[in-house]
């Protein structure tokens, strides 16, 4: 299962890539702004390697904070923000996972939530 750290770098990714689109950047642009002193290719394949998983590891490139400002920067967002956004969306995202596996548990396995009643002797 995922961590909470990789979730949140996936939703920072996934949010900044909707609203570069939704800004009407093409993904080659964006990069090139992203990376303005890196060859239009290197500046993509990055971008893409951000993205999507990496042959060699089967993850995601990691997510640099020098690299979260620089997106932040070129969508005009605060940074902050965006990382309360990802951290909103990865929280969800873990919630999610723990009720698809909570629930393909045989019921011997599932474990009850909250506390045990107590019960009365009298």
């Amino acid at each position: 299962m995922k961590d909470i750290n990789d979730l949140m770098m996936e939703a920072f990714i996934e949010a900044a890539a909707r609203m570069a689109k939704a800004q009407g950047f093409k993904k080659g642009e964006f990069a090139k702004k992203l990376w303005p002193d890196s060859e239009t290719r290197v500046a993509v394949n990055r971008w893409r390697n951000m993205r999507s998983l990496v042959r060699v590891t089967g993850k995601p490139q990691g997510l640099l904070v020098s690299d979260a400002n620089r997106i932040a920067q070129a969508l005009n967002q605060n940074i902050s923000y965006m990382f309360i956004l990802a951290q909103d969306l990865a929280l969800k995202k873990m919630a999610d996972i723990k009720a698809v596996e909570e629930e393909s548990k045989p019921p011997a396995e599932k474990r009850k939530r909250g506390r045990p009643r107590k019960t009365e002797s009298r």
